[in-house]
């Protein structure tokens, strides 16, 4: 299994605690800093439940959202409530550290700082793939799974292209001091680009900032969005933010990729489909699809793999977010219809 985000450990955990034989190939130290939110939605803790992660997941120090607040570069502003106490916001390291090691404690073996270099099929259709951390190694196995995000090099080895534009390229951000409220999901959306900004339990801001023109430098990036008039902006002037170069991560197309064709091979996760981040389902629907292979896999089912579908509002938010116009429209009609947006809120929510 390659790769150590919450699809792959939660696939791990769940083989593992059938008794299956599992080895998790991470290429960086668990936990590692990631361009990878940390929203727990009630979806994400259903299905964590299923898992039998949820109880020890919720102990993470966690601070609950209550609001989205949305401002535009026209100025417009909304703010649409959440119902109280069902989405929490986790440091995305911690969260990856816990499950990574309840695969190791149900049995899963893990590798980090582990890069895969090759990988090739053996004579009896198993999978070889060539590992190397301090040495190279010879690694087989009956089963492949690529969990290795969306740039996924098992994807690429099996010429599994992402379907679409090549865009949203991100940088990620920690701020130590802001003035930001802890109780939000704020977001702050201008020309070919949005960011995104939550607090999680510590009272660090997690920060992205997302171009949705394709690969821009740092420094490009930063300018556009400084220039812009806006509180949101204003707020990120005065805040102190965590030395060090910001996390990065580059364009790639939107949407699912095909099937591998060979039958013992499957993609988890943002390797499998890639869904735009506005609504915070990333994690819901890797555990999702993490769990529910294991389970085919370790009870003898016939495993037939889809990607779970996110919600309607991810669907229309990956549509109307690369569009000004569309954007500028929805958010007229939210000040003008708030149910719609209280309904969208609930629909990515429950």
């Amino acid at each position: 299994m390659i790769g150590g985000g919450p699809a792959g450990t939660v696939f791990a955990y769940t083989a593992a605690s059938h008794g299956k034989c599992v080895l998790m190939l991470e290429k960086n130290a668990v936990p590692s800093t990631k361009v990878c939110g940390g929203v727990l939605s009630p979806r994400c803790l259903r299905a964590l439940d299923r898992a039998g992660l949820g109880e020890q997941v919720r102990r993470i120090p966690h601070q609950y959202l209550t609001f989205l607040d949305v401002e535009l570069d026209s100025g417009d502003r909304l703010q649409i409530p959440f119902p109280k106490e069902t989405t929490r916001v986790v440091d995305r390291c911690e969260l990856d550290a816990l499950l990574w090691r309840a695969a190791v404690t149900a049995g899963a073996e893990g590798w980090e700082q582990t890069i895969a270099r090759s990988i090739g099929r053996s004579s009896d259709e198993h999978w070889t793939v060539l590992a190397q951390n301090s040495q190279e190694t010879p690694l087989h196995g009956k089963l492949l799974i690529g969990a290795d995000g969306r740039n996924s090099f098992v994807a690429r080895q099996l010429a599994l292209r992402a379907k679409g534009a090549r865009r949203s390229f991100c940088l990620q951000y920690r701020l130590t001091r802001h003035d930001f409220d802890r109780e939000g999901v704020h977001f702050f959306i201008f020309q070919n680009g949005y960011c995104g900004l939550s607090v999680d339990g510590t009272g660090m801001a997690h920060l992205d900032i997302i171009s949705l023109k394709g690969r821009e430098d740092e420094v490009t990036l930063n300018a556009r969005l400084m220039e812009q008039k806006s509180r949101f902006v204003d707020r990120l002037r005065a805040a102190e933010y965590l030395p060090g170069k910001p996390v990065t991560r580059s364009p790639i197309g939107q949407g699912r990729r095909a099937a591998p064709s060979f039958s013992n091979v499957f993609l988890l996760g943002d390797a499998q489909g890639w869904v735009e981040p506005f609504t915070g389902e990333g994690i819901s629907l890797a555990v999702e699809s993490g769990h529910e292979l294991a389970q085919q896999w370790a009870t003898s089912q016939p495993i037939a793999t889809k990607f779970p579908n996110p919600s309607m509002t991810n669907r229309c938010m990956g549509f109307v977010i690369n569009k000004p116009h569309c954007t500028q429209a929805l958010a007229r009609l939210l000040k003008i219809a708030p149910r719609v947006g209280q309904w969208m809120s609930h629909e990515v929510l429950k």
